[in-house]
């Protein structure tokens, strides 16, 4: 279709506050708290309207609020040999999207409408260390964990939106013990159980060994263990959700690496696509998948003055059931840097990101597509002023370049960023 002429700006607006605050009770005793918070507003284009004139309508736009606090007390017990930590933590999210076209009738008829969101995640944590001298560190604790989900509509089709208003609570505990043997060779071994309420309890293992030989400054690594992701509400309890949705469940082992999953979560279309769905369809359980490959990072110093660093990722993602690719999941990806810290208290890197080609897929068009391949340049500095004081700044995509992550959805050209750090 024909378009508007493109505006020559879409503004946006960010504000963010942090603060936090120690205070030392007694040499045994101290206590902390903090927060951080931003307020932001963004203007965007519709791509997806059938009017031409509403692709670029000021209607399109957004605005968010993040806040997030907490509030902890650590104390020593028996000499130090075991140190305790209890710690309170809260965060809420609220967010209003404004859209052309976004929202529909019964008639599949397109509404201009507002979007709503609000999300909280509040909970407890214990953690104790305990030193056992010559055995090594024991880490234990446990903790809970809400998370409540609330979404609207405006106007509201209910034949065509259904609101989320759901709630899951996690609890959790764990257990690890790091020791050495023989001067060298460094182990940790540990464990942990998480059980969601009305859902499913899982456990989870891992184990690591390092290898030092100190004379070459070489150090020998080596991990197995399982890991395990909880499905989110909106999987779980949106129009496109399955409240009985089961964890993602991993086998992981780590060198030239190897991960085999169980019940990952997924995004899958079917042709049984309810109206409240529109397109895609909903989260599902892919029962057996697999991801191998190879990383790579090293770092050099010529002169003293000039620091390369470089890491590279070879990645084989499939499903094992089809023995198709997985999407979203680049072959190849990697980095280089070059840090110059030749002028007293200034630190400068220049890092260079590539990024192979990005299998993914078009549920407008219900095919499979291939991202283009990408590299882009980021720019960071900081300065110190004196011990308290610090100054950093980034440029991010100097060279603006166009690129997607994610079908259809866009990325930051070049950004600038600037910050102060004051310590005392």
């Amino acid at each position: 279709m024909s378009q508007p002429p493109l505006p020559w700006t879409d503004p946006t607006t960010k504000g963010g506050a942090t603060a936090r605050l120690a205070y030392h009770l007694t040499d045994d005793i101290s206590v902390e708290g903090g927060f951080t918070g931003y307020d932001s507003s963004i203007r965007f284009d519709n791509p997806f309207a059938f009017v031409a004139a509403d692709v670029f309508d000021p209607f399109n736009h957004q605005h968010s609020t993040f806040v997030q606090g907490f509030a902890r007390v650590d104390a020593d017990m028996f000499d130090h040999m075991l140190h305790n930590r209890l710690t309170l933590f809260a965060n809420v999210t609220n967010r209003d999207v404004w859209q052309t076209e976004s929202c529909f009738d019964a008639n599949f008829n397109a509404l201009n409408c507002r979007l709503g969101f609000r999300g909280g995640r509040r909970g407890l944590e214990y953690q104790g260390d305990l030193k056992l001298g010559p055995s090594g560190l024991v880490t234990f604790g446990a903790r809970d964990e809400t998370e409540s989900v609330h979404t609207s509509q405006d106007p509201s089709t209910l034949d065509t939106f259904t609101p989320i208003n759901a709630e899951q609570t996690t609890h959790s505990g764990f257990a690890q013990h790091q020791f050495t043997v023989f001067d060298r060779l460094d182990v940790t071994f540990g464990g942990r159980v998480d059980a969601v309420e009305d859902n499913h309890t899982f456990e989870t293992w891992r184990t690591t060994a390092a290898f030092r030989i100190e004379e070459t400054g070489t150090k020998l690594r080596a991990t197995a263990g399982t890991g395990a992701r909880v499905a989110s509400l909106f999987q779980r309890f949106s129009q496109y959700g399955d409240p009985a949705l089961r964890p993602e469940a991993r086998f992981a082992s780590v060198s030239l690496y190897e991960n085999r999953f169980r019940n990952l979560i997924d995004f899958s279309s079917s042709p049984s696509c309810s109206a409240t769905q529109v397109i895609g369809c909903y989260f599902t359980n892919v029962v057996r998948t697999e991801t191998m490959g190879v990383e790579f990072a090293g770092e050099a110093v010529i002169p003293d003055e000039l620091r390369i660093r470089a890491t590279y990722t070879y990645l084989i993602a499939k499903n094992l059931v089809t023995e198709r690719t997985l999407f979203r999941r680049p072959r190849d990806k990697g980095s280089a840097s070059i840090i110059y810290t030749g002028i007293p208290s200034l630190e400068i890197e220049a890092r260079v990101t590539v990024v192979g080609p990005n299998p993914d897929f078009d549920f407008i068009n219900s095919r499979r597509v291939t991202l283009a391949p990408h590299a882009k340049l980021d720019i960071f500095a900081n300065y110190k002023l004196d011990d308290r004081l610090s100054i950093f700044g980034r440029i991010e995509n100097v060279g603006d370049v166009r690129y997607e992550e994610v079908l259809n959805y866009g990325t930051a050209g070049r950004s600038f960023y600037g910050w102060m750090k004051l310590t005392w």
